[in-house]
């Protein structure tokens, strides 16, 4: 994952169910315990697949690519204007960087489909 994140930044995680448990507080509590970053599902659905797996025996694989879109808000900032919103950005810059992500991640994802 180097090529996307060449900077060498890693931090801890957290997944939560649904969009719907991200709150100010939420985002506080976990912000003081060292959570850098939040997803909804993802570490869901890689349970549930371990389930399955450990259920029937079987080898179903998961490696998602994580394509963050939004900034969950603090208290602080609740009204900071972004320059870059991948979910709803618009402008010609944003919709190339956005287009340079898909691309890197389809020749990703290729290489597992053929």
């Amino acid at each position: 994952m180097a090529q996307f994140n060449d900077n060498g930044l890693t931090g801890v995680h957290a997944s939560v169910p649904t969009i719907m448990e991200e709150t100010f507080m939420q985002r506080q509590y976990l912000e003081r315990n060292g959570v850098e970053s939040i997803d909804n599902e993802i570490a869901f659905i890689a349970r549930e697949i371990h389930r399955y797996n450990a259920r029937t025996s079987s080898q179903i694989k998961y490696s998602p690519i994580h394509y963050v879109t939004d900034y969950l808000r603090g208290l602080h900032d609740w009204s900071l204007q972004v320059h870059h919103d991948l979910a709803r950005g618009r402008s010609p810059s944003s919709l190339h960087k956005k287009n340079i992500i898909i691309s890197k991640i389809a020749d990703i994802l290729k290489n597992y489909l053929w």
